[in-house]
């Protein structure tokens, strides 16, 4: 598969390096900084005669060998930039869809919705999903996506805004959207897509009990208001919420697993923190924190296991929470690096505000201040 990386700080360095790619291509992956305006990016992409699917990030990297011989102080991880892999797949072998959340009356529709689509195009169809909307529900998006087909491989992210919880986008090369979806379906009998997802955040203190909760909005935790519980529990000020809130997520209980759910947004008027996904009512919750550099030995290890058991890359496309790299620092390269010496491919990906990939239970879930990775290989 031939394929083409591109890093750039600034849409001129965007176009000369578009200038400069060897093959034909048909389709491209781009994460960008809103400090370029993604509808300058959008206009500046909107010449090539082939699709491009893309978000906003908190930060993007990339990791190729092709970049680094060419560049020696090539920068693995950016930020108010923009990475684009480009890439020639067999003809026919994905398709790409664009959709407004107002299209439909709810995000569990709007994922029923890309789901349909997704298995009209293909019998055996996996899917990359990127969403944009800070009061997006992940979770419920996800859930209608499962519903039309509960086997179906989906990985993806949720838009960022480098950290600054105001305005996210998703886009394609025709036009950007701050409420929608916009995913690429590709054929499940032509191209494999597996992967894993990974954590290592730890539960902290006593367990709380979730008492009043509609879907991703949270109003209260033990009968007290929940933007006090935060507030009071982290010592803050609620000014400093959400950005602080994602470094110290909401452990929850589902059985025998956990799964981590982030503040994105907050209500000061009913004192209610809303989340990415949902939080059921009487689910019982712990707050969890990193505990440093063994989040990265426990990526690695997760890595490891997923290489033994799939060998083959063409590209590697991974989603990692913005958290991960704000509690880690520098550090968080170490598991983009290893990927990339793992697989002997290039890793595109960017710091999201939530993680699409699968649970320990292999069913797809919305994540957060975790690291969905996912290989790309088209099979012989």
């Amino acid at each position: 598969m031939n394929y083409f990386s591109i890093q750039a700080y600034s849409l001129e360095e965007l176009t000369e390096q578009l200038a400069q790619v060897p093959f034909q291509p048909n389709l491209g992956i781009a994460f960008a900084s809103v400090a370029l305006d993604i509808e300058q990016v959008v206009a500046t992409l909107a010449h090539l005669d082939f699709p491009i699917v893309g978000s906003s990030s908190c930060g993007e990297f990339i990791h190729d060998a092709r970049l680094e011989n060419a560049n020696p102080y090539q920068e693995v991880i950016s930020s108010e930039a923009m990475v684009l892999l480009l890439m020639e797949l067999p003809e026919n072998s994905f398709a790409v869809h664009q959709q407004l959340r107002t299209s439909v009356t709810s995000d569990y529709e709007l994922g029923a919705s890309i789901g349909r689509w997704a298995t009209s195009c293909f019998e055996v169809p996996n899917l990359i999903v990127l969403t944009a909307g800070l009061s997006m529900n992940g979770d419920e998006l996800v859930r209608g996506i499962s519903h039309i087909k509960a086997d179906m491989t989906v990985f993806g992210g949720l838009a960022g805004d480098d950290s600054h919880f105001n305005q996210t986008f998703v886009f394609t090369k025709a036009a950007a959207i701050d409420q929608g979806v916009v995913a690429i379906a590709f054929d499940g009998k032509v191209i494999e897509m597996v992967g894993n997802s990974v954590s290592g955040w730890q539960g902290i203190g006593a367990m709380k009990t979730v008492t009043h909760s509609e879907g991703n909005v949270v109003y209260t935790i033990d009968r007290q208001p929940a933007l006090d519980t935060y507030i009071h529990y982290l010592n803050i000020t609620e000014d400093e919420l959400p950005q602080v809130g994602v470094d110290y997520p909401i452990l929850l209980k589902q059985g025998k697993e956990s799964i981590l759910r982030a503040v994105v947004m907050v209500d000061k008027q009913t004192r209610a923190l809303i989340f990415a996904g949902n939080i059921p009512e009487g689910g019982q919750i712990q707050f969890a924190s990193c505990p440093g550099a063994e989040v990265i030995e426990t990526s690695k290890l997760a890595l490891d296991d997923l290489y033994q058991r799939h060998q083959q890359a063409d590209v590697i496309i991974a989603f990692s929470c913005m958290a991960r790299h704000l509690s880690l620092g520098p550090e968080i390269q170490d598991e983009i690096d290893h990927a990339a010496q793992l697989w002997q491919a290039p890793v595109i990906g960017f710091f999201t505000y939530g993680e699409i990939g699968p649970s320990a239970a292999s069913e797809t879930c919305l994540h957060n201040e975790t690291l969905s990775l996912m290989l790309l290989r088209v099979k012989a």
